[in-house]
């Protein structure tokens, strides 16, 4: 693969143009971000960047507010992003096969999401992704309950004033978890043998 240009300033570093193939390459570059203001901007047409894991800072589509067609954007095979991060869809919509975390959403359009979205967890409880950009689930798209995440109580894994679409389905460390869309949040839930029997 041919390795794109870089411009780096004290705040941003900018992809410029290329072809960019592989996950190690995508990490590396965002996974050297320490300082919350660093920002990662993708803003020539069809970079794919593979995995790419946002430890800190903003993941951004562009800087210009230039809607972009599905060949133009990037493609990403999976976006993992910490807490307290941020993504800038720059005015468009974005399709990801695979999702992790809660990030904040700037300057809206749509995620779709066509293969696992994975919530975060502390202490047993799933962190709410708050966002108000639409979120959609493709025909075929699950949600992914970590081992670690507490069995009692409703978990809210997302809520949207952007609204919901889809119905996923779920991965889960066992068969008892169940999926459900309720008004603009999506919810896990772990249910008795005998409550699963009665539905």
């Amino acid at each position: 693969f041919r390795l794109p240009a870089f411009k780096h300033t004290a705040r941003e570093v900018q992809v410029e143009g290329g072809a960019q193939g592989g996950s190690a390459v995508g990490r590396s570059v965002f996974e050297s971000f320490e300082n919350a203001a660093d920002t990662l901007v993708f803003a020539s047409p069809a970079i794919v960047a593979g995995e790419m894991k946002v430890t800190a800072g903003t993941l951004a589509l562009g800087t210009n507010g230039v809607t972009r067609t599905d060949a133009e954007l990037p493609v990403f095979s999976n976006l993992v992003f910490a807490a307290g991060t941020t993504f800038d869809l720059d005015g468009n919509s974005l399709t990801v096969p695979n999702l992790t975390g809660a990030p904040t959403v700037t300057n809206a359009g749509t995620i779709t999401v066509s293969g696992s979205y994975t919530p975060v967890v502390e202490n047993g409880r799933a962190t709410t992704w708050e966002t108000t950009v639409p979120v959609a689930f493709a025909a075929d798209a699950k949600v992914t309950i970590p081992a670690g995440m507490a069995k009692k109580g409703v978990h809210t894994l997302i809520t949207t004033t952007g609204g919901i679409t889809g119905a996923p389905g779920v991965t889960a460390p066992d068969r008892f978890w169940e999926v459900r869309v309720e008004g603009n949040s999506l919810v896990a839930e772990h249910v008795s043998g005998l409550l699963l029997l009665l539905k």
